[in-house]
Parts: C-alpha cells; structure tokens; sequence
C-alpha cells in the first residue's frame, strides 16, 4: 500500500490518510476492528475535513463506529489526555454500528463517557456537537455534551421543554423538545452564542458574556457537574465533537461531512 501525505488531500488509488491510519491503530490496540466499509467511511469523513478546513478546528472527536464496543470508544481525534473515551457503565448491548440501530445508546441513569478534555484547553470561544438519532421526550433534563463549573455551563442540553446551548452563562435557547438529527452549540469569535441543527442556525444570542472557564473535562451522554456525572441522556448518539469557534460555513460543511458519515454506515436520520 502506497501512502501519499499532501495538500490538498485527494483520493488515489489505495491511499489512506496517515490520520486515518493512526486512528485504526489505536482501534487496534484498544481491541477492536473495523470493516472495509467503515474503513473507507472513516478515511472520507478525514478528507472532507481537511478539504473544509475543518480538522485543525477540531479538538476531540467520537464516531462511535468499529465492529464492538472497545471500536466505538476510540477517539478519532484528540489534543489532550487520553485517545480512548472513559467508559462508565456502558456495555457491549449498547452499541450497534450499522442500521436503524446504529449508534451507542445511553440509559439515562447511570452511562456517560469522559473524554479528558478541559474546557479551559478549549477556550473562550468553542462548540460542541452531537448526532443524536432519537427525538427526546418532552419534559426531561438530558445533556448530551457538557460541563458545568463555578456558575458557568459548556453543553447542550434540553431542560424541560427548552433545548438550550451554552457557554458561560450565555444560553442560546428554543423552547422545543430535542429532535434527531446533528446539534451544535457554540460561542463565536465576536462572543455571539449560536445553536445549529443539520448545519442551520436556529438560535442566536449576541450578549457578549466572557466565560471563566473551568478545568473540569466534558462528558458525553451526560454533563460533568463539578466532577459528577449529571442529566444523562436516554437515547442514542452517532457522533461527537468539541473545539474551537466555528463560522456559519464551517457549520454547513462539518455538517455536510457528519451526514454522509452518517449514511455510509446506514444510520443517518
């Protein structure tokens, strides 16, 4: 196998990136194994990012995708820490891959991921995102990224019948359930809060509110209160990430690249 390592990233034959190599290494390691379709999956996915600008602006990232559970708990990308996910609680009946099932499933009680990453490492400024895969039901306290320290929240999250995205205590909020499809929240350069859903701005909120920051890592699937586990979610996610600020564009094509991830493995919504 031939490896070229140039940019702009383009497809030749039989060429995987080095990211993507390094990424089923460490699956490897960490005891679980990627089909050819996933493979490839995968490997476009990382050119699409690439292609958009897009990785570099990425700070911690999780497909939830591989043939078994130790699969989905490796990182794609990560800067600090470790590269696989803290586990707790989840069990391999949780996780399918591929299909109307696809996806890793949260109890709402007892199941979140630490991913090891501050959000002081992250900054003033960031998002966070999630492909959820289920609508929520309308009432519940669910985050599906986050962490809460010291007044300040960096999460989404739907508070009963308000899907809220913050940082700091800046909030953009819509007084709606969760519904599936691929979430995010984030603080702009300019302070402005957004909340996008499928690559499309729903929410602003342009109080300039500088967070304080905290050293406390976010959670997936559930919120890090101050070092506890908090508001699980209940329902079942394909995608994670966390970074730096993105622009209305950035949001259109991580969203353009999350979706085709999404139907490669079959379980777009």
């Amino acid at each position: 196998m031939k490896l070229f390592y140039m940019r702009p990233r383009r497809r030749m034959a039989m060429d995987i990136l080095p990211e993507s190599l390094d990424f089923f290494r460490r699956v490897l390691l960490n005891g679980g194994t990627f089909s050819p379709t996933s493979m490839k999956a995968t490997d476009d996915f990382v050119r699409a990012l690439f292609d958009a600008n897009l990785w570099w602006k990425i700070l911690d990232m999780g497909l939830f995708a591989g043939d078994q559970l130790a699969a989905a708990m490796v990182k794609l990308k990560y800067t600090t820490g470790s590269g696989v996910l803290v586990n707790n609680n989840f069990v391999a009946a949780d996780y399918v891959e591929q299909g109307a099932s696809g996806g890793l499933r949260g109890d709402g009680s007892t199941k979140s991921l630490r991913t090891g990453l501050a959000q002081n490492a992250v900054g003033a400024t960031g998002h966070v995102a999630f492909y959820l895969r289920e609508d929520f039901s309308p009432g519940f306290y669910e985050a599906l990224v986050g962490v809460s320290a010291g007044g300040d929240d960096y999460l989404l999250m739907q508070a009963d019948t308000n899907l809220q995205a913050r940082f700091g205590q800046t909030q953009a909020a819509m007084r709606t359930d969760l519904t599936r499809g691929f979430w995010c929240g984030g603080r702009e350069a300019d302070g402005t809060l957004c909340l996008y859903k499928n690559g499309l701005l729903q929410q602003a909120n342009a109080a300039p509110v500088t967070p304080a920051g905290t050293s406390q890592d976010f959670h997936v699937f559930a919120k890090n209160n101050n070092g506890v586990p908090a508001n699980y979610v209940d329902r079942r996610g394909g995608f994670y990430c966390i970074g730096q600020a993105l622009t209305a564009a950035d949001q259109a094509s991580l969203n353009g690249a999350v979706q085709v991830f999404q139907q490669a493995l079959n379980r777009a919504v």
